[in-house]
């Protein structure tokens, strides 16, 4: 293979092959939706689109140039972006509002009409993170963490989704968000959820429950809360308080029904003012109708 030949390849052994997919799929006219993966090299091909409104990568790496440069600007009308490897890319578009990221390193999002981020991935270098989407951006789901000898600017990431409506967060990302409050701690405090209505919050660490406290207490709007992994993992001071907050709804996943857990229910019984509806879901042991029928009296 030389340098001037143009197609698609996939990997074998190490070596690209010659992969048979016509070039006219890259010049449709009436495309609507394409799907491309796994292990696809794309060289030197001409994309234009022009009613391309979804795009799904799977492990899918472009040669030449980059990705926004050869496939986004022949995409005029793309609405919807799924990214699964391949990488790392930089995103510019004037017209996507849902991108999907997973694990192609991706840190640069000039996508200033994004309405929904589901981003997992490994924040290699996030100190060049930049992303014009803060605006706009209206649910986010995070599972973001760091290599062992990071040196990079986590915080970065969080401060551009701080405008979100509904935000899910992975125990990685609530782990990536504790090396953050020594920065936050020197610049000003943690960051201020103005509109978040909706937050998933997954912990499996009892330091990481510090960022739930901080995440309620900075976020006024805030009115339904969804707790993941080990409930019996929650640990809190008496200072660690919820104040002014409106949640009106509360679900406990992963709930066994130790004497701390029960506390901490009670706890959240007594400072949640507007409380409409809590559910609890029991953890994923086996337990038998006895236990059920304890779990049941002692939270009643």
């Amino acid at each position: 293979m030389t340098s001037n030949e143009r197609g698609i390849f996939y990997h074998h052994d190490e070596t690209l092959v010659k992969c048979p997919i016509p070039f006219d799929v890259f010049t449709s006219k009436t495309l609507v939706k394409l799907t491309l993966g796994t292990g696809l090299c794309i060289v030197k091909q001409e994309v234009y689109l022009p009613v391309l409104k979804s795009l799904f990568l799977y492990t899918v790496n472009f040669e030449d140039g980059d990705f926004s440069h050869l496939v986004l600007r022949g995409c005029p009308v793309l609405e919807e972006l799924y990214i699964h490897r391949g990488g790392p890319h930089n995103l510019c578009h004037p017209t996507i509002k849902r991108i999907t990221i997973h694990r192609s390193e991706t840190h640069n999002f000039n996508t200033p009409n994004l309405v929904y981020l589901d981003y997992s991935d490994r924040l290699v270098n996030s100190g060049h993170f930049s992303a014009n989407f803060l605006d706009s951006l209206l649910e986010a789901r995070l599972d973001l963490f760091l290599p062992k000898d990071y040196s990079s600017e986590p915080w970065k990431v969080i401060t551009c989704i701080c405008n979100v409506q509904i935000l899910h967060l992975s125990s990685n990302t609530v782990e990536l968000m504790l090396k953050c409050f020594d920065h936050w701690d020197s610049n000003g405090g943690f960051p201020f959820f103005r509109n978040l209505v909706k937050l998933s919050f997954d912990c499996k660490t009892k330091k990481g429950w510090k960022v739930l406290w901080s995440l309620i207490n900075n976020s006024p709007k805030l009115e339904t809360l969804i707790l993941k992994g080990p409930f019996c993992s929650i640990r809190r001071s008496c200072e660690d308080s919820i104040e002014g907050n409106v949640l009106k709804e509360l679900k406990i996943c992963g709930y066994e029904g130790t004497r701390r857990e029960l506390f901490q229910v009670q706890r959240f019984l007594l400072e949640l003012k507007f409380l409409q509806v809590m559910k609890v879901e029991v953890g994923a042991k086996k337990i038998d109708d006895d236990k059920k029928l304890k779990l049941t009296k002692d939270l009643l």
